[in-house]
C-alpha cells in the first residue's frame, strides 16, 4: 500500500514538473518572440541620417574631418578637406534635413554596429550622384566590397543583406570612382532579419527538453 501511495505521489510530482516546464516553454517563446520583433525594427545604425551635427556653413555644407559627424568615422586621404555634409540649400537630400556628399576617391565614412553571429541583417540607404559623371560607391561590410553606382541626382533606395560572423560589423561606405563623381549618401540604416523558422525551432527545441525531462523523471519513478 505504501508503495502504491508513493508511485502516485511521483506520478503527481512528475505531471507538476511537466507542467511548470511546459510553462517555461511558453514563457520563454513569448520573449523570444518578444526579442525578434524588437530586432526587427531597431536600426543599428546611429544617426543614419547625417541630421547630426546640424549645418551651418552660408553655402549649405561644412566639410567634415575624423568624428566630426556625430556617431561616424570619416575617412579622409591626406591634405583632403574632409566630406561635406549638407542640406537642402547646397543640394537635394534624400530623407530628413541632411546628407553627405563623398567628394575624392577613397573618402568615406565608417561605423561599427552591434551584431549576433550567424544572425542575418538588411542594409538600406538612399544614394545619389551629384552632377557631372556617374557616381561609384563601395559598401564595405566587414571588409566585403559591393560596387553600387549612381547615375542621377534622384536617390535610389539601396539594399545590401550579410550574415554576420561576430558581436561587432563594420559598415564601411567609400568613393570608389573618379576625380568630381560624387556620391550623395542618406537615410543609413540596418535591421536584424530573422529566418521565419527560427523561432518555431527554438520553440520545438524546448518542447523537447521538457519531454525530455519528463520522460526521465517517469523512468526514475519506475526503477524506485
Amino acid at each position: 500500500m505504501r508503495a502504491i501511495l508513493d508511485r502516485n505521489l511521483m506520478t503527481e510530482e512528475n505531471s507538476m514538473y511537466f507542467s511548470r516546464n511546459i510553462f517555461a516553454v511558453v514563457i520563454i517563446s513569448g520573449a523570444l518572440s518578444s526579442i525578434y520583433s524588437e530586432a526587427r525594427s531597431q536600426n543599428l545604425i546611429q544617426n543614419g541620417g547625417f541630421e547630426s551635427p546640424t549645418v551651418t556653413g552660408p553655402l549649405g555644407y561644412n566639410y567634415r574631418t575624423t568624428n566630426q559627424i556625430d556617431n561616424w568615422e570619416v575617412i579622409s586621404p591626406p591634405g583632403n578637406p574632409g566630406i561635406p555634409q549638407f542640406n537642402v540649400s547646397y543640394s537635394a537630400v534624400g530623407e530628413g534635413l541632411q546628407a553627405i556628399q563623398l567628394d575624392s576617391p577613397g573618402e568615406g565614412i565608417s561605423q561599427n554596429i552591434p551584431t549576433i553571429p550567424g544572425f542575418a541583417y538588411r542594409l538600406d540607404f538612399l544614394l545619389s550622384a551629384y552632377s557631372g559623371p556617374a557616381a561609384t560607391l563601395e559598401v564595405q561590410i566587414d571588409g566585403g566590397g559591393n560596387l553600387l553606382s549612381a547615375t542621377s541626382s534622384s536617390y535610389v533606395a539601396q539594399s545590401l543583406s550579410f550574415l554576420a560572423v561576430a558581436y561587432s560589423t563594420k559598415i564601411d561606405f567609400l568613393n570608389s570612382g573618379q576625380l568630381f563623381s560624387y556620391p550623395h549618401l542618406d537615410s543609413v540604416s540596418v535591421v536584424a532579419v530573422p529566418e521565419s523558422g527560427t523561432l518555431p525551432m527554438l520553440t520545438a527545441g524546448l518542447f523537447a527538453i521538457a519531454c525530455f525531462a519528463k520522460r526521465r523523471a517517469g523512468s526514475g519513478s519506475g526503477e524506485a
